[in-house]
């Protein structure tokens, strides 16, 4: 997300720097039998050697791999970082929610509480209160998602293994993390997903609200926290909006370190993200107007948006990653995201489908991205120009 708007949320991608040259050794992905690779290696800058266990999704024809660990952290291991690497005669399997667990305490001690849904391992080092919050929107966010993607066009699944999501106890602990996870811009955000290592990084809101020798009233109840959510929130949107991408890459929509439009996987995640505060998680309702998008999609219409900004928008990622471009560039993947799906759903459903079958570490051109696109929906995407833009019109008449 754009770090100048006001939610501030961030989704990390963090691509390895270099660019395998694909062999045809990838792993599927839904194969219930996979062997468990042991590989030694030394990831750069780091000196010491380490030993990971896995699965080896991509080799490259010079030795380089891919590897996915077993809580489900990516690998990317260049051919002069590697030292070893053995097959096992174990099959691969992802941790259960008891070892990650385990391996979550490991990391960040002993004071950390260990809060565990269906779907879910949250690890807080926050209140107990606020990861309870969590972990009931995550999993009626996560039952939705699925149940409104349904579809014989799309196959998605539930998670099979569990999710892990880390709540740190303030912004000042969460930015410290951030800036080594995700890099400094990312300090400044309210959360993050990790696409190297699957996790949703949060940080707890009410924190120095749990102790009654604060000034303002402290949150001890689920009536507490339901009244500051109602006054702010901005929690609400970036926990869906983060556990959105979370649940998208682990249920078939989108695949982890391929090519994933940005405006497809954003747009997806500010679909869902508008709260609703006539819960009491304060959130139950997809594809709402996105008001602050739609009024930053209005004020780039009057000056920054250019003739077949459509065609930019999907064909590459640059205006998403110029700061002086990027708020508008969020706002309009979200209205062509919404005007999308809600007027040419089966298209969107296909283009969904074909995206979701992209090879991990292989980059498309600007001319496959734009073809891809004008196969699911039988024109390219300045073809919309016109009509998405009526269709803006009118949501902001709502």
């Amino acid at each position: 997300m754009p770090l100048s708007l006001c939610r501030r949320t961030g989704w990390v991608l963090l691509l390895a720097v270099l660019v395998l040259q694909l062999s045809l050794g990838r792993a599927d992905d839904k194969s219930t039998e996979q062997p468990l690779w042991r590989v030694e290696f030394t990831p750069a800058p780091q000196l010491t050697a380490q030993r990971i266990e896995g699965r080896i999704l991509v080799e490259a024809q010079d030795g380089g791999i891919l590897l996915e660990d077993r809580a489900g952290v990516l690998w990317n291991v260049t051919p002069e970082q590697l030292s070893n690497r053995e097959e096992t005669n174990d099959e691969y399997t992802r941790m259960s929610a008891e070892e990650l667990a385990a391996q979550l305490r490991d990391e960040l001690g002993t004071s950390v509480k260990i809060i565990t849904t269906e779907h879910y391992v949250i690890a807080t080092l926050g209140s107990p209160l606020y990861a309870e919050w969590c972990g009931v929107l995550f999993e009626r966010l996560l039952k939705a998602f699925l149940g409104y993607w349904h579809s014989a066009e799309l196959e998605l699944d539930a998670p099979t293994s569990p999710l892990p999501v880390i709540i740190y106890q303030d912004r000042a602990s969460f930015a410290k993390v951030a800036v080594v996870d995700a890099g400094a811009a990312f300090a400044e955000a309210n959360g993050y997903y990790s696409m190297k290592t699957n996790r949703v990084v949060l940080f707890d809101p009410i924190g120095d609200r749990q102790t009654s020798t604060n000034r303002k009233r402290p949150i001890r109840t689920r009536g507490d926290l339901h009244r500051f959510m109602a006054a702010d929130p901005t929690p609400v949107s970036t926990v869906v909006h983060e556990a959105t991408h979370q649940i998208a890459f682990n249920s078939g929509m989108h695949t982890r370190y391929a090519d994933n439009p940005v405006w497809l996987t954003e747009g997806m995640a500010m679909f869902f993200e508008v709260p609703d505060l006539r819960s009491s998680p304060g959130w139950r309702t997809i594809g709402r107007v996105n008001r602050p998008r739609l009024k930053r999609f209005r004020e780039s219409l009057r000056s920054e948006r250019l003739p077949d900004s459509l065609t930019s928008l999907t064909a590459d990622d640059t205006r998403y990653r110029n700061p002086e471009a990027s708020e508008a560039a969020y706002a309009e993947a979200w209205v062509f995201t919404h005007y999308l799906i809600k007027t040419h759903r089966p298209q969107y459903l296909r283009y969904l489908n074909l995206c979701s079958e992209h090879t991990q570490l292989s980059w498309k051109s600007d001319e496959e991205r734009l073809h891809e696109f004008e196969k699911a929906f039988g024109v390219p995407p300045s073809e919309f120009e016109d009509e998405m833009l009526r269709y803006a019109s009118k949501l902001s008449r709502r």
